[in-house]
């Protein structure tokens, strides 16, 4: 098999597993309702007790609007695969990646596009939908340039998220159990990319902090992008600060690795 063709069967393989799992997705995806009813309810309240039409810079439709869009985003660049990478390394599923000429890394990362592949074609098809229904119900100005810009930085936010993951996943070297590390660093990541809530409530000095970070830029600045709150100027500067933290976490990652691989003994597989 060409070196090529030996990724594109792995991208296959991926779109396979995800459709085999479908129903879960099409359930995971449903769950994401009740997070957006929660801050509809929460926001309405906190608008009603407002001095002023707007709350942390925000009116009321654009809050819900960035609700619904964060929820959206935060299922589009989530990932999953953690467990499977600790189990590799726990369990010697490595061994086969040291002796045959494949990469650990392209073999993770086709893996992961395939299985997302069919995630973000659903998901983009919701979030059209749910931009069309904002539009008519809160009269979100629809700009079809923001609507590829937004695409454009999802794909960007979904590499990110797996390039934070992927080198997440090499504590697996120094530690046997990390489930509970794994949920930890899954909601502090939700958290401080503004899958919750806009990073705004935390006030100027951690803004500032967050606006260096690459978390942000998985979630809050496509969702803001699409919300017209950005300006084109604003957005080229988030593109590129994407751009470069996908370049430092790749070598971040490879190095973790390179360091945790010398502390990997190979048995089982």
């Amino acid at each position: 098999m060409k070196k090529q063709n030996k990724y594109i069967e792995t991208v296959k393989i991926g779109i396979q597993s995800s459709m085999a799992y479908r129903m879960n997705f099409f359930l995971s995806l449903l769950s994401t309702a009740f997070p957006i009813f929660i801050q509809f309810f929460l926001w309405r309240a906190v608008f009603e007790h407002a001095t002023s039409e707007t709350v942390y810079g925000y009116t009321f439709p654009q809050m819900l609007t960035y609700a619904v869009l964060s929820a959206i985003t935060t299922k589009l660049v989530s990932t999953g695969f953690e467990y499977e990478i600790v189990g590799d390394i726990k369990d010697g599923g490595l061994n086969k990646f040291i002796v045959r000429p494949i990469g650990y890394f392209p073999y993770r990362a086709s893996c992961f596009l395939g299985e997302k592949i069919m995630q973000l074609i659903i998901m983009l098809v919701v979030t059209i939908g749910a931009i069309m229904g904002i539009h008519y119900i809160w009269g979100l100005i629809i700009v079809p340039i923001r609507v590829v810009l937004f695409i454009v930085t999802i794909l960007l936010a979904v590499y990110m998220n797996f390039l934070i993951f992927y080198a997440i996943s090499a504590v697996g070297f120094w530690l046997t159990e990390v489930a509970a590390l794994f949920e930890c660093a899954r909601i502090l990541a939700i958290i401080v990319s503004g899958g919750i809530f806009p990073t705004d409530i935390f006030g100027d000095k951690i803004c500032k902090i967050l606006n260096v970070l690459p978390f942000k830029y998985t979630t809050q600045y496509p969702v803001d992008l699409l919300n017209n709150r950005l300006s084109y100027s604003e957005i080229g500067q988030g593109m590129l600060i994407q751009i470069v933290w996908i370049i430092l976490l790749m070598l971040i990652a490879q190095s973790i690795w390179r360091i945790g691989m010398k502390k990997y003994v190979a048995v089982g597989g």
